[in-house]
């Protein structure tokens, strides 16, 4: 069985636009969306895989609050996109901050150092560096 994946843009605009079973619905959507003469679509060809491999990663939970990191296993998403807050505690100098992510990895300290990551340069950027 193949699947008909609608895509646009390049390296980092790239994305999934749609999906379709067949080849004649994807060109249908690519004439529908591009009736302003500006969008550009590809159609890319996948043959499904109906025996691959399960995928060992497993979604968690992560979150940052009073200056400790915690992970624990989830089944169902949490926030889609990583969340930083900044608190201001009463008769506090600096603010507390609290991040939120739920992330795939594949054991409790990837999903640790993938939020770290994320999180360091969500602050980064916040603070303009």
């Amino acid at each position: 069985m193949k699947v008909y994946i609608v895509t646009s843009g390049e390296y980092s605009s790239y994305c999934i636009e749609a999906l379709f079973l067949t080849y004649e619905q994807a060109v249908k959507y690519i004439e529908i969306q591009t009736s302003d003469g500006w969008s550009e679509f590809q159609i890319e060809e996948y043959e499904v895989n109906k025996s691959a491999p399960r995928t060992d990663k497993l979604m968690w939970r992560v979150k940052y609050e009073n200056l400790l990191w915690r992970a624990e296993r989830t089944e169902e998403m949490w926030t889609r996109k990583p969340v930083l807050h900044s608190d201001k505690h009463p008769g506090e100098v600096y603010p507390y901050d609290r991040f939120y992510m739920t992330i795939f990895a594949k054991d409790k300290m990837q999903a640790l150092k993938i939020a770290q990551d994320t999180y360091a340069k969500m602050k980064a950027e916040r603070e303009g560096l």
